[in-house]
């Protein structure tokens, strides 16, 4: 798999996103925070997913967020969905 492909749970996760136009928003939004404070929250969030139980396939793909490469193209993705 090429370094800059998303792995098939985060495009699902992106699809799920792009429909709820609050949820694009702020998953863009993270874009304007530092790499390490993103990365460190994304990371949180997929723990906390996992303590609770969800789907792992969804924290799986929040937790791959927190690599900058796929964050950077999840969000290419998210604009090319449009709202």
């Amino acid at each position: 798999m090429p370094d800059d492909a998303i792995p098939k749970q985060l495009v699902s996760l992106l699809h799920s996103i792009s429909e709820d136009r609050r949820l694009a928003e702020w998953l863009l939004g993270l874009e304007q925070h530092p790499p390490a404070a993103r990365q460190a929250a994304l990371l949180r969030m997929a723990a906390e997913m996992r303590a609770d139980g969800e789907d792992s396939a969804i924290s799986d793909a929040v937790a791959a967020l927190a690599q900058p490469h796929l964050f950077e193209a999840a969000c290419d993705t998210l604009r090319e969905l449009g709202p």
